[in-house]
């Protein structure tokens, strides 16, 4: 399943996602400009109280194509 698929009106916080370079991590949230930019906070285990920064993206509309993780 992809983000794309999960039911309208989910939230993100805390799914956990395979990113396009493979980590897998859990959402925590995100940014993004009209302009062009974007980014994800991610989390190594859901537990952590460290956040990572996913900047490797134009748009917050490319995550839709991430898959989800079970």
């Amino acid at each position: 399943m992809k983000v794309k698929d999960l039911p309208k009106g989910t939230s993100l916080r805390g799914v956990k996602v395979r990113t396009p370079d493979g980590k897998e991590m859990y959402w925590h949230s995100q940014w993004g400009y009209e302009d062009g930019g974007a980014g994800v906070w991610l989390k190594e285990k859901i537990s952590d109280t460290q956040i990572h920064p996913y900047t490797d993206i134009n748009s917050l509309k490319d995550c839709l194509e991430w898959e989800v993780i079970n």
